[in-house]
């Protein structure tokens, strides 16, 4: 499926990034998660206004997206002690390198794939037995 959206957000968004977002968006994140995980994945970590800026998405895409990217267990979330007012700051973080949640990927749609497979062949079974 040789897909490709112009999925960028901002002007100062590295070409990797873009397609990295791209890449997300093809495999089935919506435009909001894939634009999270490519600046985290450069940024290593980055508190919810950072992603804010550097993706321009609005502050209900990027809070829905950080719920559904933690929701698959993709980020991370935790406190960092901040330099003002001693107050902490949340950053987010992806749990692991893209590569690893390419692999993941890759194991959840060969699955998807054989579960097709057997349904198709138990369909074709109850085919055969209907006909005689």
């Amino acid at each position: 499926m040789g897909l490709k959206m112009k999925i960028s957000s901002s002007g100062g968004e590295s070409v990797r990034d873009s397609e990295l977002a791209s890449a997300l968006y093809c495999v089935g994140f919506s435009r909001s998660e894939a634009l999270i995980m490519a600046h985290l994945s450069g940024a290593g970590n980055a508190s919810f206004r950072e992603i804010e800026d550097a993706t321009r998405l609005q502050i209900s895409d990027v809070r829905m997206a950080l719920k559904r990217l933690k929701a698959r267990k993709l980020i991370d979330d935790l406190d960092v002690r901040g330099d003002r007012n001693g107050r902490s700051v949340r950053v987010y973080r992806l749990r692991s390198p893209l590569y690893g949640i390419a692999v993941h990927l890759e194991e959840m749609q060969l699955q998807q794939i054989e579960e097709l497979g057997r349904s198709v062949q138990r369909l074709k079974e109850l085919g055969i037995a209907s006909r005689t």
